[in-house]
């Protein structure tokens, strides 16, 4: 009998270190690998290669998302990598990506961060930033550009531009990841201090809501850190994001305020800003009071942006156009999507042109810009068999325009092609894409009821178009 209890007491322990064990499993942060791509310099004496690697690892162990390895040649697993290929040192110095995701996968990494980061001709930052996840053919994230550098800046810029770049992958790409406890500091050697509870130290309670859900609850806790820390910034943008999160828009745009007032050239406080204040004011305040906000940061592209949006918005589509020109230096993807959507409100489509990806918060202009140019063709249609019943129509003029409406139709159609939206919206983008096709049969049977004058055609064309609508309506996103 004693050896049986023996016997089971040893397996329980041994379960209770399984548990463990898969207990610490799930508590370690997924790996990420990253590289900074360097330029040849062409004066030895003039690198142009910014030093990224001691600011960039900060701020991403600020986030508490992912643990961070950095690419050397001398690491003994890409050494092993080295050895299987019969590479050469400037291959092994300048990897391509295929190299850098076999040593990825090497150390059992999940993601793969690429950067660059230079100093510019013209007194400014030139950076380009790419995530992919280890299995995936596409990156999952990536932002290009120009941080524009001032003499008032120029001690902040770099920290100000890695740092908006990882809290724009914290809240774009790791948002689902759960944070890891904060390493706590060593204890200070102070017998009378009385012990602090990890349940009341608000750090712990917050990780803990937010894991259950109770998004509410963790407003005040966060409120206490930006009381007691109000020069930490990771507070203050959680802060932001639950109130967001709940719908406290008034609230957030509040919090977004008080935190520029300490931070006044962090891009990610102007973008949020920005962006809260068009829930907060109408077109006709919030435009003048962006300019304003402008003028007090002329290279927060970020807020040129946002402009660009309201603008757009507005129907300013010239004005929208002179405040993305200056951009167009170089075409990130934030510019890509713009041109793309300028596009679709001057009805100036491109034959062929890039394919845009879009989340569901970036589509509700798009969205807006759809629906009036589909209604538009939609009424054109409608014209022409109005002006086919007057009693003298002028058919060669009624020829021309269904034609160039085919043509516009068409072109819109493949313009509404070039879209990729995100799961949410795939539902909406099936109806309108089934929509595009019946409009364009619609305006393909009036134009040859216009040469053949057969009724039939006309009728067949007037169903299809009310069917093309309903198909508008059933796309409109909830």
């Amino acid at each position: 009998m004693s050896g049986w209890i023996e016997t089971m007491r040893r397996v329980s322990w041994l379960w209770l270190l399984v548990a463990l064990l898969a207990t610490a499993s799930a508590q370690q942060a997924p790996l990420m690998l990253v590289y900074q791509e360097r330029v040849p310099p062409e004066n030895p004496e003039n690198d142009p290669n910014l030093p990224i690697q001691t600011s960039l690892t900060q701020f991403l162990k600020e986030i508490r998302k992912v643990r961070i390895e950095w690419y050397r040649p001398d690491h003994p697993i890409a050494q092993q990598v080295f050895a299987q290929h019969n590479l050469t040192p400037s291959q092994r110095e300048q990897p391509n990506r295929t190299l850098l995701s076999q040593v990825a996968r090497a150390i059992h990494a999940t993601y793969l961060l690429t950067i660059r980061c230079t100093n510019g001709k013209q007194g400014h930052i030139e950076y380009t930033c790419t995530l992919w996840q280890l299995g995936q053919r596409q990156p999952i994230w990536q932002s290009e550009g120009i941080q524009q550098v001032t003499t008032e800046t120029s001690k902040n810029a770099l920290p100000s531009l890695l740092r908006t770049l990882v809290m724009r992958m914290d809240q774009e790409v790791f948002q689902s990841l759960p944070a890891l406890p904060e390493t706590p500091p060593p204890p200070v050697a102070n017998p009378s201090a009385p012990s602090v509870s990890p349940k009341d130290d608000p750090r712990s309670q917050i990780e803990s809501l937010l894991r259950e859900g109770r998004v509410q609850e963790a407003i005040a806790p966060l409120r206490t850190l930006v009381t007691r820390e109000p020069m930490n910034l990771t507070y203050r943008l959680q802060l932001i994001q639950v109130y967001r999160q709940l719908g406290m828009q008034a609230h957030a745009y509040q919090a977004a305020d008080d935190a520029l007032r300490l931070f006044p050239e962090e891009e990610t406080l102007l973008a949020l800003w920005a962006t809260l204040l068009r829930t907060q004011r109408p077109l006709d305040e919030a435009i003048p009071a962006l300019q304003q906000q402008i003028q007090a940061h002329p290279t927060a592209s970020a807020l040129h942006l946002s402009l660009f949006d309201m603008l757009l918005e507005a129907g300013r589509l010239e004005e929208a156009q002179a405040t993305l020109e200056p951009l167009q230096r170089t075409l990130s993807p934030e510019i890509r999507w713009r041109l793309y959507l300028l596009e679709g409100a001057t009805r100036q489509y491109r034959p062929k042109g890039d394919t845009m990806r879009a989340e569901s918060e970036q589509a509700s202009l798009w969205w807006r810009i759809v629906s009036g140019a589909f209604t538009d063709l939609a009424n054109e249609i409608l014209d022409l068999r109005r002006l086919a019943n007057d009693p003298a129509p002028n058919w060669k003029q009624l020829r021309e325009r269904s034609e160039a409406l085919v043509q516009q139709v068409l072109a819109f159609g493949q313009w509404v092609g070039r879209m990729q939206p995100d799961t949410t919206l795939q539902k909406s983008y099936q109806h309108l894409r089934f929509g595009c096709q019946l409009l364009g049969q619609s305006a393909q049977l009036m134009a040859r009821f216009l040469l053949s004058k057969n009724n039939e055609e006309a009728e067949r064309a007037a169903i299809l178009r009310i069917e093309a609508l309903r198909e508008l309506e059933s796309a409109q996103p909830n």
